[in-house]
């Protein structure tokens, strides 16, 4: 699976920081995303206009152009993109829509990119922002720590295995990437020092008392 890259802030209707995450931009060049959230668009298909959402967008404020994935875009049933006459053309079921409904197109300008344009939504005066590339086939690696995650925590060295074996298809890993120290796998391996022997000699009932805790 690959993102939706956006270099603006402002664009973003819900925001949060991420680790410094390396990708492959357009033309084999390396820039880093900072954040990551939810972004509100609105396209133009033969006058009608579509208000929709996009999902798992990185913040990447160098990079010079809007990213669309469309592997990501086709993941959720009833979207999709359909490529013909050197255009492209979105299509969701989003709400009240039928599925395959056109809600936004576009030409190409290269093997790789189609040109889209889009608004930010929703706003009482419309912002324009710079065209919306579609990138229709190129996938950004995954940081290291990324994949820990995902893979149930499993250690750096298991997710090593499983890329240079080949064992996992689709397993785009950003080979440069740090592996940092997971908190959550420190904490849930962190042990009690055992208190040892006591100094005090017990002589009668209920002078010591036993309790196991759990949670």
């Amino acid at each position: 699976m690959t993102v939706h890259v956006m270099h603006q802030y402002d664009a973003f209707a819900t925001y949060g920081p991420v680790p410094k995450i390396s990708i492959s931009g357009v033309g084999g060049a390396k820039v880093f995303a900072i954040g990551m959230g939810m972004v509100y668009l609105i396209a133009e298909y033969e006058g009608i206009p579509h208000t929709f959402q996009l999902n798992i967008v990185l913040h990447v404020p160098n990079n010079i152009r809007n990213l669309m994935s469309v592997p990501l875009w086709e993941e959720p049933a009833g979207q999709g993109a359909h490529f013909k006459d050197h255009q492209v053309i979105l299509t969701t079921d989003k709400t009240t829509q039928k599925v395959g409904t056109p809600i936004a197109k576009g030409p190409k300008i290269n093997r790789k990119l189609y040109r889209i344009p889009f608004k930010l939504a929703p706003s009482p005066d419309l912002q324009s922002i710079r065209d919306i590339l579609c990138f229709s086939t190129r996938k950004a690696p995954i940081p290291w720590e990324i994949w820990h995650h995902r893979f149930g925590h499993i250690v750096y060295s298991g997710l090593e295995n499983l890329k240079h074996l080949d064992l996992v298809k689709e397993l785009e890993v950003d080979l440069q990437s740090p592996q940092p120290d997971c908190i959550a796998c420190v904490e849930v391996k962190a042990l009690e020092v055992p208190y040892g022997q006591t100094l005090q000699k017990i002589t009668k009932v209920r002078q010591l008392t036993h309790t196991d805790l759990w949670g």
